[in-house]
């Protein structure tokens, strides 16, 4: 028995009527730790061309390379920024100390 969840509605369905379920919007889900966790999505008998799917890989991987990039220059800024900060407080340690 499998089970299948579309919106509100879940069923539980024998094997040989998954592609049947896939094709009306159903997703296949399994229940984990009390909540359904999709197992195989429903595509509606939607097929994707291979020009499609190359498009959304570069688009993906535009926006993972986009990431990165903001990634490294907010790690530099808090490099330059903990820099600075340890600059204050070596300042900060030598006027106490020319106080006394």
């Amino acid at each position: 028995m499998l089970t299948v969840k579309k919106d509100n509605r879940v069923l539980n369905i024998d094997e040989l009527e998954k592609v049947t379920f896939l094709e009306d919007g159903y997703d296949v889900v399994e229940i984990k730790d009390g909540e359904y966790v999709v197992v195989e999505p429903a595509t509606n008998g939607r097929t994707y061309t291979i020009q499609e799917y190359k498009a959304v890989v570069a688009e993906r991987d535009k926006a993972l390379a986009e990431r990165d990039k903001a990634l490294a220059e907010r790690d530099q800024a808090l490099a330059e920024r903990d820099q600075a900060l340890a600059e204050l407080d070596k300042l900060a340690k030598k006027s106490a100390k020319d106080d006394k």
